[in-house]
């Protein structure tokens, strides 16, 4: 302590991981692009058994453990990714920003363990599906045959397309200006 070495453990040790996820979900989720999604994720999270042991007291046999349990109810390992990430991403901030210098970071210890993430879609329309396709829209009607042509020329997705605005297209440059997901 003299030489000012010292960092105080009691915070950490006096935390839950229920409590941090609240404060968690107050100060930094409303910051974030995707925050209904996180706040989905971490009432999930605050109901696992977990959350009432203190932050010190989480080891990266607990994440390990945590990650087999999603396994077991075959959670996609796209998820658990997401929910470990949120995981370490809190006792980050809780290190850093609430000042709990102490506290390691028990998801860096399971790094090999993590689920393996699939390849992501490589499907394109091949010989003639792109005109039975069309000619399946026009026989259901309305705009969808529109709007699949759209979707295949510009490769935007169904949530782009969705939330695109008069305002994000340059009828000069013919171009839909960059825009970001509602």
């Amino acid at each position: 302590m003299d030489r000012g070495a010292f960092v105080s453990r009691a915070e950490a040790e006096s935390t839950t991981l229920g409590e941090a996820l609240a404060r968690y979900r107050r100060e930094v989720t409303p910051a974030k692009k995707s925050a209904s999604i996180e706040r989905f994720r971490l009432d999930r999270r605050d109901a696992h058994r977990y959350s009432q042991r203190f932050l010190a007291s989480i080891r990266g046999k607990d994440v390990a453990d945590y990650i087999e349990e999603r396994r077991q109810e075959r959670v996609a390992s796209a998820i658990i990714h997401k929910e470990i990430n949120l995981l370490s991403h809190l006792f980050n901030v809780a290190r850093t920003a609430w000042s709990m210098e102490s506290l390691s970071n028990p998801v860096d210890l399971v790094k090999g363990q993590r689920p393996k993430l699939p390849g992501g879609c490589d499907r394109r329309l091949v010989g003639d599906e792109q005109a039975r396709l069309l000619a399946a829209a026009l026989a259901y009607g309305g705009e969808i045959g529109s709007l699949i042509t759209w979707a295949v020329e510009t490769a935007m997705r169904r949530g782009e397309i969705a939330t695109m605005r008069w305002g994000h297209m340059d009828r000069k440059a013919r171009l839909i200006a960059r825009f970001t997901r509602v």
